[in-house]
C-alpha cells in the first residue's frame, strides 16, 4: 500500500513539475488520474480488507474514504475517457515510428 501511495505521490509531482514548465501535460494528467484512482482504490479496498467489518462502522475514517474514492473514478472524467485522453497522445507520439 505504501508502495502505492509513494509511486501516486510522485507522478502528480511529476504532472505539476511539467505543468510548471509550460510541457505538454494533458496525456500525462489523463494518466494520473487513471493510475490514482485505481491505486486508491486498491489501496481503501485492502484497508477495508485489514479492518473487516469494523472498516464500516461510522467511527472508523476507512468507512468514509471507500465510499467517496469510487467517486473519484468518476468525477473529472470516468477511467474509460483518461484511457482515450492518453491513448490519443500515445498514438500521436508513435505515428512515425517504424521498425524496420
Amino acid at each position: 500500500m505504501q508502495i502505492k501511495i509513494e509511486n501516486m505521490r510522485n507522478f502528480v509531482y511529476k504532472c505539476a513539475w511539467m505543468y510548471d514548465n509550460s510541457m505538454e501535460v494533458n496525456s500525462m494528467i489523463a494518466m494520473c488520474k487513471y493510475f490514482c484512482t485505481r491505486a486508491s482504490f486498491e489501496i481503501v479496498n485492502d484497508a477495508m480488507q485489514i479492518f473487516g467489518g469494523l472498516g464500516y462502522s461510522s467511527e472508523m475514517k476507512i468507512g468514509r474514504l471507500w465510499r467517496n474514492v469510487r467517486v473519484y473514478g468518476i468525477a473529472g472524467g470516468t477511467e474509460e475517457i483518461m484511457i482515450h485522453i492518453a491513448g490519443r497522445a500515445i498514438v500521436r507520439e508513435y505515428e512515425d515510428f517504424q521498425l524496420f
